[in-house]
């Protein structure tokens, strides 16, 4: 028994034939058995009823010469191409198509040579292929193939077990396009989901085909448009200092705005570390990150007795690396109300841990280690700042100085006119600041106290030419200590600071360029100034009783302020200016400034 065929139209759209499958429904009806037909070439351009069979969901059906078989079965030849888009695609030598034998059964189809397989963004190729087309499932036999995220893979059977999953056997996956992969993850069996991940059991760590690491599972990400937690690649090395070093990072996708990488790392000669890196990017204007470290470091225990001779030889240059920590972080956030919020850490154990681990050296010269919180909100022209922070500066190895605000308030105006041409600005603040000298062994040399300090000026703006300004100004700094220093120690009296500053400031000639932008949302208009600058000034402090210059606590620039001196400045600055509304209501512009530039000397 036989099928019938109904008449198909075919219309050749390729040399050999491809067909744009209108197909008809396919009538099944007992006919006389006949001997095998021979294949039949599709002639270009000629309508021909050669398919005798409709398959459900197929796009179109391609081939270069078609047989009808005895036993029901047909045969695409030449150049087969069967269209199941936008699941998937096959394409081959020679096909073999089996139609179903009841109901509810599948078409069954047998591809070999040169077959090539594309379901769910993943493209292979093999030998052979068994599968069925209305599941669009099936194995390709010695295959090779490769996925999205660039991933390649290659195995004796790929079966797809559905669209977008794969079963390989005797199979290797691989992110490398070279013949022999710089490295690769073979095992027995895996599975692959495609643009998502690989997941493995009994997988072997290859490096350049020779086996290096077993893992007895494996999530291994491949995904192109997320994220994926898993274990990264693991890191060897060798160190004089350090020894034999492994490490083996493991990455947390916490959600979209934030993660983690943990890694655990082996030092032959120092032993066991920890280290973690997280990132955050929870809201528009927040950001941050922290990293931290530990070592546990050489044991003495496993240090060599010079005098036993039996034990290995001790090489003098190699320095034992100490039990210490690392902590560095950043944290930036827009708070309402316009504030704006910055912490920072950068601390590590001791200075001694710095020099015996660090191999980066400009980390391996770092003398400072500090932590500290800003907070500032700037509204018209005032600044106010809180800080509280704390700095402490190795000298040596184990001898350091430290400098904490705990806290400081800090309140500035800008340059603003009391009266044209007259203008004034403020710099003020209040402090609490610890500054001491540690020594192993000894009691802090300092303590804490306070300060106090107003710097207001006053100044005249002369410009009879237009291209050049002339600015005398009058300045006074106050400073009260709480506390002052006497031979070394701190001294529980306070002290006060009187400086005057005069002299005059020379602007110009400028030169400016403006640029029109009608389209921007930032700012219709924008100016760039170029402003060279020279002051001429004074410097003196009010003699006062029981004031002495050398008596003043130095902890940052306000301390060093005064003396008796005369000074002069030349500076060169570059202003980016543009014209901005204040608030969104507002009905008139204000100039700001965008950034600036300057040389000084």
């Amino acid at each position: 028994m036989g099928f019938c065929p109904s008449t198909i139209y075919i219309e050749n759209q390729r040399t050999g034939a491809t067909i744009a499958l209108g197909l008809l429904l396919a009538l099944a009806a007992p006919c006389p058995a006949t001997a095998q037909a021979p294949l039949q070439p599709n002639q270009g351009g000629q309508q021909t009823n050669l398919l005798p069979f409709d398959i459900p969901g197929l796009r179109q059906v391609g081939f270069d010469r078609f047989e009808a078989n005895e036993d029901g079965t047909f045969v695409l030849a030449g150049y087969a191409d069967i269209d199941g888009r936008p699941e998937w695609r096959l394409q081959a030598d020679r096909i073999v198509v089996t139609p179903p034998g009841g109901t509810g059964e599948d078409w069954h189809f047998a591809a070999e040579g040169n077959v090539t397989f594309l379901s769910s963004d993943v493209l292979m190729n093999g030998s052979r292929m068994d599968g069925y087309l209305l599941a669009g499932t099936g194995t390709v036999e010695n295959a090779f193939g490769i996925g999205p995220g660039d991933v390649y893979f290659r195995g004796t059977h790929i079966e797809q077990l559905k669209p977008g999953a794969f079963r390989i056997q005797n199979g290797v996956v691989t992110p490398c396009t070279q013949a022999l992969p710089i490295w690769e993850f073979s095992a027995r069996t895996f599975d692959l989901f495609a643009d998502d991940h690989v997941m493995m059991k009994n997988a072997v760590f290859k490096i350049k085909g020779v086996p290096f690491l077993y893992l007895p599972a494996l999530y291994y990400p491949i995904s192109e448009k997320k994220r994926s937690s898993g274990l990264l690649m693991p890191g060897i090395g060798n160190s004089s200092r350090k020894g034999f070093m492994f490490s083996q990072p493991m990455f947390w996708a916490i959600n979209r705005s934030m993660d983690a990488t943990f890694t655990y790392e082996y030092y032959s000669r120092a032993g066991s570390a920890f280290r973690g890196d997280y990132r955050h990017r929870a809201t528009p204007g927040s950001s941050g990150n922290l990293r931290f470290f530990w070592l546990q470091g050489s044991n003495p225990d496993d240090v060599p007795d010079p005098d036993d001779s039996t034990a290995e030889e001790i090489d003098e240059d190699i320095t034992p690396v100490v039990r210490g920590w690392t902590l560095d972080g950043n944290h930036q956030m827009a708070l309402p109300s316009n504030w704006k919020l910055n912490a920072n850490a950068n601390f590590f154990s001791s200075k001694e841990f710095i020099q015996g681990y660090e191999d980066n050296y400009n980390r391996f010269l770092r003398r400072n280690s500090s932590a500290g919180v800003f907070l500032t909100r700037s509204w018209s022209s005032y600044t106010l700042n809180l800080v509280a922070d704390e700095n402490r500066t190795y000298f040596g190895t184990v001898d350091s100085v430290v400098r904490r605000r705990a806290p400081e308030v800090e309140f500035r105006v800008r340059q603003r006119p009391i009266y044209e041409p007259l203008y004034f600005e403020f710099q003020g603040s209040y402090a609490g600041l610890v500054r001491e000298r540690r020594s192993p062994g000894e009691d802090p040399i300092g303590g804490r106290y306070e300060r106090i300090d107003a710097f207001p000026e006053v100044s005249l703006a002369f410009t009879q030419i237009p291209w050049l300004t002339f600015n005398p100004f009058l300045a006074w700094r106050s400073t009260y200590y709480s506390q002052r220093v006497e031979g070394g120690e701190f001294v529980d009296e306070p002290i006060f600071r009187n400086v005057y500053e005069t002299g005059i400031e020379v602007i110009g000639p400028s030169l400016f360029r403006i640029f029109d932008t009608p389209t921007s949302n930032y700012s219709p208009r924008y100016k760039h100034v170029l402003e060279p600058r020279f002051t001429w000034g004074r410097q003196r402090e009010f003699e006062q009783e029981d004031f002495v210059r050398g008596n003043i606590i130095q902890f940052d620039e306000i301390d060093g302020f005064g003396g008796d001196r005369h000074f002069a400045r030349m500076s060169l600055t570059s202003r980016f200016l543009a014209k901005r509304f204040n608030r969104p209501n507002d009905e008139q512009r204000t100039v700001w400034e965008v950034f600036s530039v300057g040389l000084e000397r």
